[in-house]
């Protein structure tokens, strides 16, 4: 048996696109969507459910163009999951534990901000 810990979606068409990715944390009982450098706490449904198909029949008008010019927002029309990650049941409690993160995360790391990443 296997559970689902995320889920990468494409937003776009083949021409033109972002990827995102919705991942289970806290054992498993919160999903996150990741997007660039912003994390935000999402729901299940919007992890799972709302990446299969998105009911939209054509891309914007003006194709690539038209949805560089919208934005984002014309990016959600278009949204499938591209790639599934599940764990084995019998593993999940390994995967899924982040209680040992402090011991793997070397100090620099775990104490850098995000200015000196881009200095």
């Amino acid at each position: 048996k296997y559970h689902l810990a995320a889920v990468i979606v494409h937003l776009g068409t083949a021409n033109i696109g972002h990827y995102v990715s919705y991942v289970r944390s806290n054992g498993g009982k919160q999903w996150y969507r990741f997007d660039d450098d912003v994390v935000t706490p999402v729901t299940p449904e919007e992890a799972t459910e709302a990446n299969f198909g998105s009911g939209a029949t054509d891309p914007p008008a003006g194709g690539g163009l038209g949805m560089m010019m919208m934005g984002r927002s014309a990016l959600n029309q278009l949204r499938s999951a591209y790639m599934l990650c599940y764990v084995r049941d019998d593993e999940w409690e390994v995967v899924m534990n982040v209680t040992a993160l402090d011991d793997d995360v070397p100090p620099h790391v775990r104490e850098g901000t995000l200015e000196e990443a881009y200095v």
